[in-house]
């Protein structure tokens, strides 16, 4: 009885040390988790948290502003990118990107498209229709 007990907690052991380890698999237009260094697979791409980062930027009138940057990297068989979101000065907005032929955009902290709050850990990646 304890060898069966035994082999039953070395398997759960490897098991939750194996979905700590996998990619995730993430859906157009729902939330998903994301952390640093962890890809997510989408059907079109992958993209990955590569962490935070900070531009100034002087505008014409000489005032000076830091933009805080979420840093994405975005990986299909035909191309590779780097994709930034920020609030800018304050809104919440989606950022927008293009791979291949085909639009994207990934929304974090508040989602325009479910009109709702998010925490600090998901993220919407939506498909965008072309017009």
């Amino acid at each position: 009885m304890i060898k069966y007990f035994n082999l039953a907690a070395i398997l759960l052991i490897i098991t939750v040390i194996n979905m700590g380890c996998g990619d995730s698999t993430g859906q157009f237009g729902k939330v998903v988790k994301y952390s640093l260094n962890k890809p997510i697979k989408f059907p079109d791409f992958d993209i990955e948290f590569t962490g935070e980062s900070d531009k100034s930027t002087t505008f014409d009138n000489g005032n000076s502003f830091k933009f805080h940057y979420y840093d994405f990297k975005v990986s299909s068989p035909a191309e590779n990118k780097i994709v930034q979101w920020t609030t800018g000065t304050g809104l919440i907005a989606p950022a927008s990107f293009e791979l291949g032929s085909t639009m994207y955009s990934i929304e974090l902290k508040r989602s325009q498209l479910f009109s709702k709050e998010l925490a600090e850990d998901e993220m919407i990646v939506t498909k965008l229709e072309k017009n």
